[in-house]
């Protein structure tokens, strides 16, 4: 069965030759969610896994659901996920970070519902300690 791509052909030249998308490209497009899953991998697993609407089965406060994920997680994957919150962190102002938490993870918590309502940065540095 011929599934469009005979297997001996590469990637077109063309689309190996194209530059990196620009934030404006990425806005434009369809792009946000898998942009997210590929620069910040562990921080996607953790707010779509973790944080999703039955996060209270693992716990219901920040502290109780991420001792869960420190359960099952090794010492590296904690720290490439502070890695990440890190690097999502060093990129943004606070109004630019909530619209691209929002727009590259679809979270199902919103950030500001916990603990007395921190803002997106807060709770993403209280993560973070916490995952120490």
């Amino acid at each position: 069965m011929f599934l469009g791509i005979h297997p001996a052909r590469t990637v077109p030249r063309a689309w190996r030759s194209k530059p990196s998308l620009l934030r404006e490209e990425i806005r434009s497009n369809a792009l946000w969610t898998h942009y997210g899953k590929f620069l910040y991998r562990d921080l996607d697993n953790l707010i779509g896994g973790w944080f999703h609407q039955d996060f209270d089965i693992e716990g219901s406060t920040l502290e109780e659901v991420l001792a869960a994920y420190k359960k099952v997680h090794s010492l590296e994957g904690l720290r490439r996920t502070r890695a990440d919150i890190q690097r999502f962190l060093e990129k943004r102002d606070d109004r630019q970070l909530k619209d691209d938490f929002v727009r590259l993870f679809h979270p199902d918590v919103d950030p500001e519902d916990w603990d007395g309502g921190m803002t997106t940065r807060q709770w993403l540095l209280r993560i973070a300690e916490l995952l120490q």
